[in-house]
């Protein structure tokens, strides 16, 4: 017998007028699916209802609608983001840029391996990790999300250390130094970049549509959430009244600066900075006296303590900055215990500066990277810099050019939902960015991430290729159910790419500005790599591919993925123990398309 089931999303308008949001059990079109994996709004034949899951029974039926979201296609914009690549990403908390160093840079022809932060604290790390836990994979018995908190006590309790429901108001504030003496295309050493006045809006109705705009991108990633994140601000320039050589590390760098600025600015100010009480995952829209969010964007990494590497930290001062206050609010100090974090810090390393990779979207993507930490968690979904697969993540490094969230982000923040299925099912999905769907499938081997993206929205930018529309396949090896803590592997997360697996071999030869050529050699099915972004070239090096040689004929274009695919569509339809990836626990072939919604079959094995 095949049952059919029909998942609906029930879209919930909240009307803000400087009033606290309403409690939200309206978030069930977020991650708000019940004990048995499906949203709370879903309607199921009985006898579905009393088995408990989709795992036993004949082949299941999904059928998933467009919730009546619009379509991004009016927002869409001329061009694509810069093509620059960029360069930060973290250990622990900090972001560590790894562009393409040239051999000489080092004897051994390698990037030095980045240190963590002496300032980090991550301290509430384990806490975290189990409550993450619980609500992607939650028990049985388990009431449903927010169950951890009293819900007449938390407004929202999605979001980690930040809401993400609601409207938040931040200060942004592009910092230089006065005596600057690194040379920059975007960002001239004596003065401030262009677009900098459009980073963020100041109202919610004020909806700019440029790419680099913080409040475009959340408006864009929540909109299928009953409440939407709302991020507006006041942004600023600096010239910072601190000599080079700094002497100070960043915590203290950001205090000198918020002091100095802080005469310009009157109590109002201050008051649209503290609008939120906040305990993790447990969020109320009430003045605590603490700031909500300061962003800092300085335009190079100049600090005492620099010799970190990292181009983004996701706090604005470590353990030895002491307590201050700024227009009256506390700045709490240092991130990610008791205290909280009133910000983060972006600041790009002085040789990618001088290399010009500093631009408009290495700081866009480094801001949004570092918010998520605070949002989402500590971790990364793939560890170190030599990452290879790309992955759509804001926790991604920024190095792999993605602005764009998945499906368990958005379960996680309540910004959309990840139908789980662990048996055979016929699936109808929609585009991710218009109805916030995706599909979590569990084997018995590994576990599968499914998302329909038709690129709808200028942030859908899991492929660079805009030709590549259809199912994206992400393989979870980890073995750990803590699927967004990661397992601090490079290898944790892969592409199911449908043009196949290959090996990859360094050529030994460079394009300007040591870009790498790499031969694209033999099918690899299983262990080859797709889709890919980097791969090893000397020593513990890794490198762009850009440029590659397939079948002799070199083509030597910045190559960031464009001419392969990873999607799964009509023309490239299957996956499974005989294709290229090959993958031994699951089949997958795509049925047929309908508009923007892809009918898909998953063997589960």
């Amino acid at each position: 017998m095949k049952n059919v089931v029909v998942l609906g999303c029930m879209l919930v308008v909240i009307a803000c007028s400087g009033t606290p949001e309403s409690p939200s059990r309206e978030k069930s079109g977020g991650s708000a699916y019940g004990e048995d994996g499906l949203a709370a709004d879903t309607v199921l034949p009985v006898d579905i209802l009393s088995s408990g899951d989709i795992a036993t029974g004949d082949e299941v039926d999904i059928t998933i609608p467009p919730n009546g979201a619009t379509s991004a296609d009016d927002d869409r914009e001329s061009g694509s983001a810069a093509d620059t690549a960029s360069a930060p990403s973290d250990t622990g908390l900090g972001d560590t840029p790894s562009a393409p160093v040239p051999p000489s840079d080092t004897a051994s022809g390698s990037v030095p391996s980045p240190s963590p932060s002496p300032e980090t604290d991550t301290s509430a790390a384990t806490g975290t990790e189990s409550s993450l836990r619980s609500r992607l994979f939650p028990p049985d018995d388990a009431p449903g999300p927010g169950s951890t908190h009293d819900d007449r006590a938390c407004e929202y309790t999605n979001g980690m250390f930040l809401p993400s429901n609601g409207v938040m108001n931040a200060l942004v504030l592009f910092i230089r130094y006065e005596d600057e003496d690194i040379d920059n295309a975007w960002w001239p050493a004596d003065g401030f970049p262009d677009g900098w006045q459009t980073f963020i809006d100041e109202t919610p109705e004020q909806r700019r549509t440029n790419t680099h705009n913080l409040t475009h991108f959340y408006r864009e990633v929540s909109r299928n959430a009953a409440t939407p994140f709302t991020l507006i601000g006041t942004v600023d320039t600096v010239t910072a009244r601190i000599p080079l050589p700094n002497g100070m590390d960043y915590g203290e760098s950001n205090r000198a600066v918020l002091q100095q600025v802080e005469s310009r600015y009157n109590a109002e100010l201050g008051h649209r900075l503290d609008q939120w009480t906040r305990a993790e995952n447990c969020h109320n829209r009430v003045s605590n006296g603490d700031i909500d969010l300061i962003i800092m964007i300085w335009r190079t990494n100049r600090f005492r303590n620099s010799t970190i590497n990292w181009s983004g930290i996701a706090h604005i001062g470590g353990s030895r900055t002491p307590a201050y206050t700024f227009l009256g609010k506390n700045v709490k100090l240092p991130a990610f215990n008791a205290n909280f974090s009133s910000g983060v810090t972006v600041a790009t390393r002085e040789r990618s500066v001088r290399d010009r990779l500093l631009n408009a979207d290495v700081v866009f993507k480094s801001t949004v990277h570092e918010i998520a930490h605070q949002q989402i968690t500590y971790n990364h979904p793939q560890g170190g810099s030599d990452g290879q697969q790309r992955f759509p993540s804001m926790l991604a490094y920024a190095e792999q050019e993605i602005h764009s969230h998945n499906g368990l982000e958005a379960d996680l923040l309540g910004w959309g939902r990840a139908i789980r299925v662990s048996r055979d099912t016929t699936i109808t999905l929609g585009d991710f960015f218009q109805t916030g769907e995706s599909v979590w499938v569990e084997t018995s081997g590994y576990r599968y991430l499914i998302e329909n993206r038709q690129n709808t929205s200028i942030y859908d930018d899991a492929s660079v290729n805009p030709d590549d529309k259809g199912l994206f396949v992400y393989q979870y090896r980890s073995e750990r159910n803590l699927t967004l803590g990661y397992d601090g592997s490079n290898n944790n997360i892969f592409s199911m790419v449908s043009d196949g697996f290959y090996d990859w071999e360094f050529s030994g030869r460079w394009l300007p500005g040591w870009r790498a050529i790499f031969n694209r050699g033999d099918a690899n099915a299983s262990e080859g790599s797709g889709f890919t972004r980097k791969q090893p070239s000397t020593g513990n090096n890794h490198h762009w591919i850009s440029a590659m040689v397939i079948d002799g004929d070199e083509r030597p274009y910045d190559f960031r993925g464009a001419g392969l695919r990873a999607a799964f569509n009509m023309d490239r339809p299957r996956l499974g123990a005989d294709t290229n990836p090959s993958v031994n626990d699951l089949e997958l072939e795509v049925l047929g398309q309908e508009g923007n919604a892809v009918r898909f079959r998953v063997r589960v094995k």
